[in-house]
């Protein structure tokens, strides 16, 4: 029988029989079989930082359109000193880019938008640089952050909270959120002087409580002083004063 039908009706006979027919193997192709740990903790590492550039070339390009279109000739320092610069920048970055990028689930029929957190942070942590590079006071909050990121203050806080039904919320979610928290607690509590603002927001925005300090006064007798010892109590009380 000639070689090649021989083969032919072999092949069709495995097939029949549910034979598996074994694929000759990839040569010179690195499978993600193939890959150490510490390779595959690696690529995950330069994925994770070419995302993060991605958004921060994003947003600093913002910043400088931004600048350029508004602010053109005002150096960093006269930027930072204008109190009104930050708010206007935080809405245009978020009316030119972050409200479009985080929330494009909401036009795919999501009743909610549903946010993925490790992108949210490598945001926040872009925010916290332009705070302290060009807010006057290097004060972040996470009622600006949700500004910046169109999120709503009550999604934030059903995060801080463990609860929610809007997205699950994973112990990962709660503990990043938690840390934007006391980032900007941190910042609060170094303070710049303005101390009675300062003890104010910290316990309207993030829930502080003051303490409880109770004086004890302690009632004790008194010694006895002659009447013939009055005199020389108060001329040694005359010369203390």
């Amino acid at each position: 029988m000639n070689k090649k039908i021989a083969k032919t009706i072999e092949k069709e006979h495995d097939q029949e029989h549910g034979n598996k027919i074994i694929a000759p193997a990839l040569s010179g192709i690195e499978t993600r079989s193939d890959l150490t740990h510490d390779q595959e903790q690696e690529q995950e590492t330069e994925k994770e930082q070419d995302q993060e550039k991605v958004y921060q070339d994003k947003i600093y390009f913002l910043v400088d359109d931004f600048i350029d279109r508004e602010y053109a000739g005002k150096t960093q320092e006269e930027l930072k000193q204008d109190r009104a610069f930050f708010p206007l920048l935080v809405n245009y970055i978020n009316t030119n880019y972050l409200q479009a990028l985080l929330h494009t689930n909401m036009r795919k029929g999501y009743k909610e938008p549903t946010y993925n957190i490790e992108q949210l942070n490598y945001i926040f942590n872009i925010y916290i640089q332009l705070v302290y590079k060009y807010k006057w006071n290097n004060r972040p909050s996470l009622l600006e952050f949700s500004i910046l990121t169109s999120i709503n203050r009550d999604t934030i806080n059903t995060w801080l909270n463990g609860k929610g039904d809007r997205q699950p919320i994973t112990p990962a979610l709660c503990r990043i959120v938690k840390s934007w928290r006391q980032v900007c607690e941190n910042a609060l509590q170094d303070g710049n002087g303005e101390y009675v603002k300062e003890i104010f927001l910290l316990k309207s925005v993030y829930g502080y409580k003051d303490q409880d300090n109770t004086i004890t006064v302690k009632h004790e007798v008194l010694p006895t002083i002659a009447a013939g010892d009055i005199p020389q109590v108060l001329g040694i009380a005359d010369k203390l004063t």
